[in-house]
């Protein structure tokens, strides 16, 4: 009885990792070999939270080997480094590889934990199989993990402009604003009292993925503040209070 209930449970945990690893390949116009490709990156992680990302691969009938064009008998995923400990990935492919002309797909998969956040290239070795000589082709893709203070948004569906609210609120002399841009780009951050009047205005560069501000005292009264972060021409204002 109990090796049954053992059986059981290993099979409904072997179904359930299957499921979620499983992808599907979609075919896509050339000519970019992956879809996102490299200039595009991965999506964004945060620590904490589950993430997963599915990479469609292309591989072309044929290449040009030395002024010559040769078919491509196959091609396939050698390694992938670079990415965090947690993050793991599978293809579509029992042996993670594919005939010429045809498509296939990886996901990149896990859920980071905490310290992890920080900046990655991920690094993708494929093999390319044409007349019997092996030919190797490099991806680089930048991948970013934000600290556990994202978990619970959902960054693979909605990359865009953001603005969170300051850190401690109510603050007595120092708070921190995240904020997260899509983009690098200039931004300028304002604050104003509770009559309209600036206080604090600062325009600095930033860059791709979550950044920070620190707003301290400096001389302000206690009260109720707005603060307001513009990036690319659109205005986040949110309220906070210094004690």
């Amino acid at each position: 009885m109990n090796k049954l209930i053992l059986l059981t449970v290993a099979l409904i945990i072997f179904s359930t990792a299957n499921v979620f690893s499983q992808c599907t390949p979609v075919p896509f116009p050339g000519p970019s070999l992956t879809n996102p490709d490299t200039t595009a990156g991965l999506s964004i992680a945060a620590e904490t939270q589950a993430y997963s990302q599915v990479i469609q691969i292309r591989i072309p009938a044929d290449t040009n080997f030395n002024g010559a064009v040769i078919p491509i008998d196959s091609a396939g995923i050698v390694s992938v480094t670079g990415a965090p400990a947690s993050i793991s990935w599978v293809t579509n492919s029992a042996n993670n590889y594919w005939p010429g002309d045809t498509f296939g797909c990886v996901i990149i998969q896990g859920t980071p934990t905490i310290g992890e956040a920080g900046n990655y290239d991920v690094v993708i070795e494929i093999s390319v199989s044409a007349l019997g000589t092996a030919m190797p082709y490099t991806l680089h893709y930048n991948f970013q993990v934000l600290d556990a203070s994202f978990a619970g948004i959902d960054l693979n569906k909605s990359q865009s402009f953001q603005v969170f609210q300051n850190q401690p609120n109510p603050f007595t002399n120092v708070s921190v604003i995240d904020y997260f841009i899509p983009k690098s780009g200039i931004i300028e951050l304002n604050i104003y009292d509770i009559l309209g009047k600036k206080v604090l205005s600062k325009t600095v560069e930033s860059y791709t993925g979550k950044n920070s501000f620190l707003v301290e005292k400096e001389g302000m009264k206690e009260g109720v503040y707005i603060y307001e972060i513009i990036y690319n021409n659109t205005a986040i204002r949110k309220r906070m209070i210094l004690e």
